[in-house]
């Protein structure tokens, strides 16, 4: 360490070395499956931490990875600056963003996810977080504008109902929202409303809570509301191997080549 002791963690650090000295190269050369990035950032979590726009919102990108993993997809994670490359986004299936990361609203980054959805790709567009009135109103710039190229609409108003308040009527029935937040959305005739909020107050009772748009070959879906479940629309289909049999604490990674490399993180 700094003081010239030897560091308790200094025995598995050798063992770990060893490991990498004769696994390493395999590992490196195989890489793994593109199915889902999503594009965060420190700086952009360290936003949301210090000024969430709503309960939970700092988190609401590493719940979505976990039910990624959760249904055996590989998830990578691109900074804004490495997604404004149409090249960085072509290999994968799905493309994710959830607000809490800077950058997000530049020019050449929507311009590449478009190019991305045109060329058959989906891309997931959680709750955005932006700096409101005191009446739920977001000002008419920031991320929401920005990305409208990609929703075909501006979000102008968001309100929090509190936790089990609000919930996504789907097929199947009605599960409860994450942090009960619902955004308004303006959905035009040619999008596809995929879940609508069921609620008490009958201003935001049926609104859009999924709406799917399609251009291209590909689609944007826009979570206005985020269903507390694991099946995200839009998502691609489940790894049943690790869907189904992977024990809790163990990370299953698909590689390219049909492989597959196993993590314990406990």
């Amino acid at each position: 360490d700094y003081a010239g002791d030897r560091i308790p963690e200094w025995d598995r650090i050798v063992e770990f070395g060893a490991f990498l000295e004769q696994h390493g190269p395999g590992l490196l050369a195989n890489p793994v499956r593109h199915d889902v990035a999503v594009i965060g950032s420190h700086a952009g979590n360290a936003l949301a931490s210090n000024y969430p726009v709503f309960p939970g919102s700092a988190d609401l990108g590493l719940r979505f990875e976990d039910a990624c993993r959760r249904r055996g997809l590989a998830v990578d994670i691109l900074t804004p600056r490495q997604a404004a490359s149409a090249k960085n986004l072509a290999d994968y299936k799905v493309v994710a963003l959830f607000g809490q990361s800077l950058g997000l609203g530049s020019p050449e980054l929507v311009a590449a996810l478009v190019e991305f959805v045109r060329n058959g790709g989906q891309v997931i567009i959680g709750p955005l977080a932006g700096y409101v009135s005191e009446e739920g109103t977001i000002a008419n710039k920031g991320l929401a504008v920005s990305l409208t190229p990609l929703t075909g609409s501006p979000i102008p108003v968001f309100r929090w109902f509190g936790d089990g308040v609000v919930s996504v009527l789907r097929e199947g029935g009605a599960v409860p929202t994450r942090h009960g937040f619902v955004e308004s959305f303006h959905a035009a005739t040619a999008d596809h409303i995929e879940a609508t909020s069921r609620s008490a107050d009958p201003a935001w009772d049926g609104r859009p809570a999924i709406v799917r748009r399609s251009f291209g070959t590909g689609s944007v879906w826009k979570y206005l509301a985020v269903p507390e479940i694991d099946d995200w629309p839009g998502l691609p289909g489940r790894h049943e191997l690790l869907a189904e049999n992977l024990p809790a604490g163990v990370l299953g990674v698909p590689r390219a080549d049909g492989s597959l490399m196993l993590v314990n993180m406990t």
